[in-house]
């Protein structure tokens, strides 16, 4: 059994497309994501937005609403020259989009230097050990 998971990360409508290299682990982060939408609104990280995951087994993907206060655009990721979404939040936004992202599991800061400082920006973290992250979303 391979100890990493790869993820793949793609926006178009609106909803955040996340494929990853395994398909039991697509099935525990959409079920993950669910039992968040289930939380009372008061616990929502982001007041009335629910992420409406979408489990598509076949292509091992998993789909979510991308709220208003975080925004994208496709960047080249150094060293290895792959574009890559950056997801980014105004400063007046930050405790929500914190709170999303730190709900969403998958996010990390961008390490600088970034293409621009006055932006807040964040991307999905592309490789994990498959039992941590496992871990995590089973807490």
């Amino acid at each position: 059994m391979p100890k990493l998971v790869a993820v793949d990360v793609s926006v178009s409508d609106d909803r955040v497309s996340l494929v990853f290299s395994q398909s039991a682990v697509a099935a525990a982060y959409a079920k993950y994501l669910e039992s968040e939408d289930a939380r009372p609104a008061q616990a929502q990280p982001i007041p009335g937005y629910y992420r409406g995951p979408q489990l598509h087994p076949s292509a091992r993907e998993v789909t979510v609403a991308l709220p208003t206060e975080i925004t994208w655009f496709i960047t080249c990721r150094l060293p290895d020259d792959e574009d890559s979404v950056t997801f980014t939040f105004m400063d007046a936004d930050e405790t929500p989009a914190k709170g999303w992202a730190a709900s969403m599991v998958l996010f990390e800061k961008v390490p600088g230097p970034v293409y621009d400082e006055s932006l807040n920006q964040m991307h999905v973290r592309r490789l994990w050990n498959k039992s941590k992250l496992l871990k995590k979303l089973d807490d």
